[in-house]
């Protein structure tokens, strides 16, 4: 009947092709486009074959058209009450179905009554092989994901979560950056951690590419660093009317409640719908589905006081152990934050057990009907109260703290941004560690190599220490890979100046720094590739060409800690050692730094020069006058003028030091050595002095006001202050921050050492 169907529809749509009679239906594209059922149902009236038949040149049909706008819902539902089930599978020229156009363009109300309708419409797939749910994850529409991953079973004929179909969706939901919803895939369908292709696994692989899945890859400023490392990592907000007896009442429009996937998101079994309370899974042992995030414990009677009906989770029929242990009661939703017994941090992390051999099922908050607690609850009064309080006690805190924070996060919105970054890299973090352990479990050298080694150099290459770091302490005998240039994973990291996966180094034993004495296929050094000159980017995070120059002789000076006398006068192919590579590679930037050092002092030898004539004309003109009988100032007994003499000799001596500091500048050599500390040197102590000096000829400048213009009047020193702190605060704004580079940098800790104890190798 269906081929009959479609090939009458075949034909209709030729004939409008050759006649070129799309125009007669313009009136029904714009009823659909705006939603005017009234005006549409009228044509279909005149045009009953209009419901079905293509109305466009890309074949679209009037749902389609409905659909894509994603605002004319009531067309859409009224529509789909019009025509028969097969016209629903219809598709345009791209292959796509109407629910995948509801995917293509997040309508996710379209898709739920597009399913109600016709379930069959979630396992076809459109010219390009992709199933709806496929679209949805590869245009980034969360909400409309979420629902279909909800009701797309795991059919075995479509396979949606298996084999090439599945590798594809969790590469999708990953390039999009839902690490949430693919964390819940994974620990739903392991095999998915596992998967690979030509260029390693498929997971590691593509968490990589996205460098801003990781604190790596995030550029923050000063303040943003020091909220993201107090702003919680996971902060979960579930209402209570968001239960999982209806598909309808689990969507919620509003970005904001859409962020606890983990316990909210769950992909059908095979022989189980979630669209209806009927169709939910059946709580039985044999039935007990494991949602990463929330382990329900769902009786018969859905009372928590029978245990004789609580599903048994042992290890034979759980599937993984997630941070948050639940109950359902008959008046208590799944949603709701208050009913969690656990939701720390570093609790809610959704890792099975399969992939975290730290996570111990003894615990009494992660356990289930087995758990003394339950026996504690009939048996032994006082420690149950105690339970009891403990627990309650931690759910008040919690709420407090959750509460907290979204005060903070109102008051300033930047603060939700970041809680948002910091939850997705600890997902994709999360993600990396459970697909190590999957491969880990593979328990093949072989296999090790083929999954990690790509993944492995591409972190490194990109600077995502993270990874890198991940990797290598799963697999250790990796330090050592080479690739097909016989660079390591450090000789990357040198020459990509990523200097967090450089200093993965310092976590390591001294056998490892063999590593840094191979040479590549042009017999380069560590020496050699520090002599290279940073990439661009690399440069760019660093102000000004003399700091630049600092900091790539930095580098290099570090490297020579890692190489022999005798290697440093070792050359490569082409006859150069690390210092001529070094000479050679950074002429234009020794060059370009020097023009940035005299500019900056030229400018600052003016203002200096300036400030010394004035505080040395005020110095010999004394205000007030001097006393004809003794010479004496008429004013010297005056506070003020106390005051004056001393801030403005203070004046003249640290402008004078400036002005010295930033003439030793002009005059330097500008040798390469010179950019490493003298000079640095020279213009932090330059610019200090001259913040002094401006700082105490306002002082001075204030005082002699007050003493000729104000003296009584002690208001007039409350607008003389203000003013004259104009000049000071512009000069902490504008070069306090190249002033705090420069000390950073010269003075400072360092970019390089051992940044955290875990050992690696």
């Amino acid at each position: 009947m269906f081929d009959e169907y479609y090939s009458s529809m075949h034909d209709e749509v030729n004939k409008l092709q050759q006649k070129d009679e799309y125009w007669r239906y313009i009136p029904l594209v714009k009823a659909a486009l705006s939603g005017n059922w009234e005006s549409a149902e009228r044509f279909f009236d005149q045009d009953n074959g209009a419901l079905t038949v293509p109305i466009t040149k890309s074949s679209e049909t009037a749902l389609h058209i409905a659909v894509g706008t994603g605002k004319a819902q009531n067309f859409v539902k009224k529509l789909v009450e019009s025509v028969p089930l097969e016209a629903l599978e219809l598709c345009d020229d791209k292959g796509y179905t109407a629910l995948h156009t509801a995917a293509w363009v997040g309508n996710t109300a379209a898709a739920m009554v597009l399913v109600k309708k016709h379930t069959a419409l979630l396992h076809i797939r459109c010219s390009i092989d992709d199933l709806p749910i496929h679209v949805a994850a590869k245009h980034c529409r969360k909400e409309t994901l979420y629902y279909l991953l909800s009701v797309t079973k795991d059919d075995p004929a479509s396979k949606p979560y298996h084999g090439e179909s599945g590798i594809w969706l969790l590469l999708f939901i990953l390039s999009s950056e839902f690490y949430d919803v693919a964390l819940d895939l994974i620990h739903r369908y392991p095999e998915l951690a596992i998967s690979k292709r030509d260029n390693g696994n498929v997971a590691l692989t593509t968490l990589v590419g996205t460098a801003s899945a990781f604190p790596s890859g995030s550029h923050l400023n000063c303040w943003q660093r020091i909220i993201y490392s107090c702003v919680p990592g996971k902060v979960e907000s579930c209402s209570k009317d968001h239960s999982r007896g209806d598909t309808e009442d689990q969507i919620n429009t509003s970005p904001d409640n859409t962020e606890c996937v983990p316990g909210k998101l769950e992909i059908c079994p095979k022989d189980h719908s979630r669209g209806d309370t009927e169709d939910q899974i059946n709580t039985s042992p044999d039935n007990t589905e494991c949602v990463p995030g929330k382990l329900e414990i769902c009786p018969k009677d859905h009372s928590r006081g029978d245990t004789e009906d609580q599903i048994n989770t042992s290890p034979d029929n759980t599937e993984c152990v997630p941070g948050k242990v639940e109950s359902y009661s008959k008046d208590h939703s799944r949603g709701d934050i208050e009913d969690q017994i656990n939701t720390s941090p570093d609790n809610t992390e959704c890792v099975p057990e399969s992939c975290s051999k730290d996570h111990n099922r003894g615990d009494i908050e992660d356990q289930s009907n087995t758990s003394p607690l339950l026996i504690d609850q009939k048996y032994n009064w006082p420690q149950f109260f105690g339970a009891n309080f403990c627990i309650s006690a931690h759910k008040v805190s919690q709420k407090l703290h959750f509460i907290l924070w979204k005060v903070f996060e109102f008051a300033v919105p930047q603060i939700k941004g970041i809680r948002e970054e910091k939850q997705k890299h600890n997902q994709a973090f999360q993600i990396a560690k459970c697909v190590c352990k999957a491969i880990q479990s593979l328990n093949d050298s072989d296999a090790y190599e083929s999954h990690a080694i790509d993944p492995l150099f591409n972190a490194a290459n990109l600077g995502v220490h993270e990874v890198v770091e991940e990797i290598v302490d799963s697999f250790p005998s990796l330090v050592w890979a080479r690739d097909l240039r016989n660079w390591s994973i450090f000789h990357h990291a040198i020459i990509q100046r990523h200097v967090n996966v450089f200093n993965l180094l310092y976590q390591m034993s001294e056998r490892i720094r063999l590593i840094t004495i191979f040479r590549d296929s042009d017999d380069n050094t560590t020496l050699h590739f520090a002599g290279m000159l940073a990439p661009p980017n690399k440069l760019n995070l660093v102000p000004g060409a003399a700091l630049q120059m600092q900091r790539e002789l930095q580098w290099f000076e570090e490297a020579k800690k890692f190489v022999t006398p005798l290697d440093m006068h070792l050359r490569n192919k082409y006859n150069q050692t690390g210092q001529m590579v070094f000479t050679e590679a950074h002429k234009e930037l020794v060059v370009e730094g020097e023009k940035w050092m005299k500019h900056t002092a030229n400018s600052c030898t003016i203002v200096s020069a300036l400030i010394v004539t004035i505080a040395f004309a005020a110095a010999i003109s004394v205000p007030g006058g001097n006393n004809d009988a003794n010479g004496l100032p008429i004013l010297s007994n005056e506070t003020a003028f106390l005051v004056f003499a001393i801030s403005n000799a203070f004046s003249l001596f640290t402008s004078t030091t400036s002005l010295v500091m930033f003439l030793s500048i002009l005059t330097s050599t500008y040798a390469e050595k010179d950019f490493l500390f003298a000079l640095p040197k020279r213009l932090i102590i330059g610019l200090v002095t001259l913040f002094f000096s401006i700082t105490a000829m306002m002082v001075a400048f204030s005082a002699i006001v007050y003493l000729l213009f104000g003296y009584n009047k002690r208001w007039v020193l409350i607008p003389t202050g203000v003013f004259s702190g104009i000049p000071i605060i512009s000069f902490v704004f504008l070069e306090f921050p190249l002033l705090l580079d420069l000390i950073t940098s010269t003075y400072g800790g360092g970019i390089f050492g051992k940044k955290s104890n875990r050992l690696l190798y």
